[in-house]
């Protein structure tokens, strides 16, 4: 039974991994499509599953630095 338990404990752990990450554009978006990134069904073409990544990153960073300046400049006019 020791065996059994442990076996549902690991079935339910790899579960939780399989989350859906949270990511600025969806892999299936035409953007991703038309740089020859992913497919037509979101999946990284061959080779090219880093370069989708390093997209990724690079609008999560611009949007943060985005969201930050309408903050900022949205605060100053508050402000004055």
């Amino acid at each position: 039974t020791d065996k059994v338990k442990q076996n549902n404990a690991q079935s339910t752990l790899s579960l939780s991994h399989d989350k859906a990450k949270n990511v600025p554009l969806s892999p299936s978006s035409p953007f991703f499509q038309k740089l020859g990134v992913s497919s037509l069904n979101g999946k990284p073409l061959v080779g090219m599953s880093s370069k989708l990544r390093q997209c990724q990153k690079f609008v999560e960073i611009v949007g943060k630095l985005v969201d930050n300046s309408c903050f900022i400049q949205s605060f100053k006019q508050i402000s004055t």
